[in-house]
């Protein structure tokens, strides 16, 4: 898988199952290291922040979410957010990133905001 394949498909299996596949996410940092290790782009940088999170390396995921809030807010344009799964302006990507930051921090609840949209099965 290619890292937005398993970014992806990570984040799909984790709503689905209300488990972190750690494996997904580590194939996101695997692949990022390979790549040459630097991150640029408030979207990149948050999905990072998250697999960063889910490995185990909450001080990286946390660095990671910060330079993702700091670059949409430089940009000022609309972003797409991993924790909504559609774009959003610059003061709603920077709530997303701080939901991002709270999970990264421990906090308990803290669930992506596109899992509100999946409809239940019967």
């Amino acid at each position: 898988m290619n890292i937005e394949d398993a970014f992806n498909f990570g984040m799909a299996e984790w709503g689905k199952t209300g488990e972190v596949p750690r494996e997904a996410f580590a194939r996101v940092v695997e692949l990022h290291r390979m790549d040459d290790g630097e991150a640029s782009g408030a979207n990149y940088l948050q999905c990072l922040a998250v697999a960063y999170w889910a490995v185990g390396e909450p001080d990286r995921a946390m660095a990671l979410a910060r330079r993702a809030k700091i670059e949409a807010g430089a940009t000022l344009r609309p972003t797409f957010s991993c924790w909504r799964y559609r774009t959003v302006s610059t003061q709603d990507f920077q709530q997303d990133t701080e939901s991002v930051m709270q999970l990264i921090g421990g906090e308990t609840g803290v669930v992506p905001a596109f899992w509100k949209f999946v409809p239940e099965s019967p």
